[in-house]
């Protein structure tokens, strides 16, 4: 970044400062003549930031590994290669052992919040000789008879995956059924948000777009779908949303990658004040978390919660030296990582 930098200064003065300095001697073909030569360069040097992704110079750290911190996931690409983006044509896929000659042992359904834990899933069940298949589309939970107004998607794609997903299970007497998703996303919306503004829930009786009528929907298709899994034989598991950050990471660990002159624990302490609080986490997630506890007690599921592998000392850490977040909400594959312990377990039973 330096050289460019120096370069920059060098011909903006000789070019640029100097003729000003001898107006004298300025005529208006220098005037034009320089103008367009400061430009030219003020875009080169544009340029070659884009095309290289930024002036890796600045950063204390192996860029490659800043950018894959916060890239999407790409543990469905050969899965996912002639799919269209638009919901109806998403289909199933096999990990782990992968093996399409018997049926899957475990079904892994959600929204985007399960395909951010698919890596780990997946290394689980292999080590394990155990098949497990996934589908799942960002903003669609895993609940049947519902759909999500104003979110990703046309009316009816949420709705329809549901229905594939529980027929797939059905079809193939899949005996463990494990439902992800970011949940407060359909029943509460955002930290602080007075009111939801996109991703309700609706069904055919209940149309209404507001958080109290998103709420009662979520609590009626959430006991359906366990009913309807109960019935033809599945054990359901439902794993708990992650803790939900306050702020972007990637916007927290390029700053701390520039500042060359904190000490680890300095940085450490930083990313702790920034991440976000048990209490607040616990306020999000309130209301899913009573229900899925409550269909605990009553021995209708199995409630997985992760937050012991981010949440200690009154905090929901975002990440060590590296942050364990794609985004403010998704666990990147660092973070998906800190869960193979308890996923190993979990697929063990």
């Amino acid at each position: 970044m330096a050289k460019p930098g120096l370069l920059l200064a060098w011909l903006s003065w000789r070019f640029v400062e100097q003729p000003f300095r001898k107006a004298g001697k300025l005529d208006r073909q220098q005037v034009f003549t320089s103008a367009g030569l400061a430009s030219a360069l003020f875009i080169a040097l544009g340029l070659t930031g884009y095309l290289n992704n930024g002036f890796t110079q600045r950063f204390n750290v192996d860029p490659a590994a800043m950018r894959q911190a916060f890239a999407d996931p790409q543990t469905r690409d050969t899965c996912d290669q002639g799919y269209n983006g638009k919901g109806w044509t998403i289909d199933f896929c096999l990990f782990g052992l992968a093996n399409p000659e018997q049926a899957p042992d475990w079904a892994l359904f959600g929204d985007s919040h399960s395909e951010a834990l698919l890596s780990t899933f997946d290394s689980a069940a292999r080590a394990q000789g155990k098949t497990l298949v996934h589908i799942g589309l960002g903003g669609c939970p895993p609940l049947l008879g519902v759909d999500v107004a104003s979110g990703n998607y046309d009316p009816g794609v949420c709705q329809a995956l549901a229905k594939r997903e529980f027929d797939y299970v059905r079809q193939h007497r899949i005996r463990n059924v494990l439902l992800v998703a970011r949940w407060t996303l359909y029943t509460d919306g955002d930290y602080d948000e007075r009111k939801m503004s996109k991703y309700f829930l609706v069904s055919d009786d209940h149309q209404e777009r507001t958080r109290a009528a998103s709420r009662a929907v979520f609590k009626q298709a959430l006991e359906k779908t366990i009913q309807a899994y109960r019935d033809i034989g599945s054990e359901v598991f439902i794993v708990a949303q992650v803790p939900q950050q306050l702020i972007n990471p990637q916007n927290l660990y390029y700053r701390l990658a520039r500042d060359t002159s904190g000490s680890d624990v300095q940085k450490l302490q930083r990313v702790g004040e920034l991440s976000v609080s048990v209490g607040q986490h616990d306020v999000l997630q309130h209301f899913t978390r009573e229900l899925f506890e409550q269909a605990s007690q009553r021995n209708q599921i199995r409630l997985i919660s992760l937050d012991d592998a981010f949440c200690r000392g009154g905090q929901c850490l975002i990440g060590n030296l590296t942050s364990y977040y794609k985004d403010f909400n998704h666990l990147n594959a660092h973070g998906a990582a800190l869960l193979g312990g308890p996923i190993s377990q979990l697929l063990a039973q």
